[in-house]
């Protein structure tokens, strides 16, 4: 998330709020985890969270083909 967070790009308010957010359900989620590792729904937030920027969800920028998580290393999307 990190990496997404402190990006040269400028003006990326809504992306910057994102993964606030983000950060927030991981801080709120992961003492609840610590405490009861069978917390079904608290993992699956977690999860989720986690999922988001690496998807792309939360990216800005010119990612290249290179960059993890980068639209140009899913091969179905070259078919659209």
């Amino acid at each position: 998330m990190f990496e997404r967070y402190f990006t040269n790009t400028k003006n990326v308010e809504v992306t910057d709020r994102m993964i606030e957010r983000l950060l927030m359900t991981m801080i709120h989620e992961a003492p609840k985890v610590i405490a009861n590792p069978d917390d079904y729904e608290a993992r699956a937030n977690i999860m989720w969270a986690g999922m988001m920027p690496h998807n792309n969800s939360c990216g800005v920028g010119p990612w290249g083909k290179g960059h993890v998580g980068s639209w140009g290393q899913v091969p179905w999307l070259s078919y659209l």
